[in-house]
């Protein structure tokens, strides 16, 4: 159904299936400027979006499975109300997207592309959710005006709202203007990356979920120097992380999990207030835990394998409800003295 009351674009109402190349040149001519349903381009004849949609601005969905398509490019789309699909096994010789107007996603998948090696989103400000996995060639990933991430009620079961996976080239993610992720599944989790080198989060204040870096051994730094809250933060096999700075962070309703590290030489959380659970386990090189403010632990402490301790600061705390378990760790007597007097339960076997 076309709204024939609208001036210039006009607005096609539902989707349409694009399923060669003379489709898209039919498509474009028409001179769409909104589709309200799902724009799917399943063409593989289409090596890119040639001739170029210069009128479209808003879908409602966009889904591609391309089999020859090199490059994507929509220079006008402003808005994708619903999900942008770049889905693993359609797109095997994508190698560029580029979506220099896009300020507006409800949730985007960009997976299993095999030769992805540029993901250009220069005016995305805001994005239920973004899932960024398996594309092996893709060396970084730049969203300089991405505010926040709004949270997608169809988010698989336990994939957090900003996801990056399995980009074996990945050396970079800069976020320098994201300040909350929100949402049931309002976290941030990488994993998987072994040539990252920078994690830039400079004004990130809130996460409503987790916070999880895990298997990034060329990470050396990860400074979040404004995150206030989240629910839990993991840091787990990170071969070369010497730094972690979380100088805001008061607030941890779930766990603080810091494992297999093993160059990481201390952990100083200087504002944290409240902390549900805390698990250090196989850092070899941790002498160090500084919590001067931290008040309140909700259930246990685990600290387990860590060879080097022999500081673990906890003069603030009054109450702990749970057990406190080390094992093979020179856990000072301070430190235990001070949780057994907050209520700490020792552990029959620590």
């Amino acid at each position: 159904m076309v709204d024939a009351t609208q001036e210039g674009p006009r607005t096609l109402q539902g989707g349409r299936h694009i399923a060669n190349a003379r489709d898209w040149d039919r498509f474009v001519r028409e001179d769409w400027g909104r589709v309200t349903g799902c724009l799917e381009i399943v063409a593989p004849d289409l090596r890119e979006l040639a001739p170029a949609a210069a009128s479209l601005r808003a879908v409602g969905s966009l889904r591609l499975v391309c089999a020859g398509l090199e490059r994507l490019s929509l220079p006008a789309l402003a808005t994708v109300d619903g999900i942008l699909d770049l889905p693993g096994g359609g797109l095997p010789v994508l190698r560029e997207v580029e979506l220099p107007a896009l300020s507006s996603c409800g949730r985007m998948s960009v997976w299993g592309c095999p030769r992805l090696e540029s993901l250009r989103l220069p005016a995305l400000a805001t994005c239920g959710a973004l899932h960024v996995a398996s594309n092996p060639e893709l060396t970084g990933l730049d969203l300089p005006q991405l505010q926040t991430i709004t949270g997608s009620s169809d988010c698989d079961n336990g994939t957090q709202n900003l996801s990056v996976a399995d980009c074996l080239r990945l050396a970079r993610l800069r976020f320098p203007a994201l300040r909350t992720v929100s949402g049931y599944w309002g976290g941030i989790a990488v994993s998987g990356v072994p040539a990252l080198g920078e994690i830039e989060l400079p004004v990130l204040s809130s996460v409503a979920s987790r916070l999880e870096v895990l298997k990034a051994p060329s990470l050396e730094r990860l400074d979040l120097p404004a995150l206030e809250d989240a629910r839990a933060v993991k840091l787990n096999q990170n071969a070369a992380l010497r730094h972690v700075g979380l100088p805001s962070l008061s607030v941890l309703d779930g766990p603080l999990e810091v494992c297999e590290n093993p160059v990481l030489a201390g952990l100083e959380l200087p504002r944290l207030e409240r902390l549900y659970s805390l698990h250090l386990q196989d850092n070899a090189a941790l002498g160090r835990v500084g919590l001067p403010a931290l008040a309140r632990i909700g259930f246990n402490v685990n600290v387990f394998e860590n060879r080097c301790l022999r500081e673990f600061a906890v003069p603030a705390l009054k109450t702990m409800n749970g057990w406190l378990w080390a094992k093979r760790t020179p856990l000072p007597e301070n430190a235990t003295a001070a949780m057994k007097a907050a209520g700490a339960k020792p552990a029959p076997d620590s």
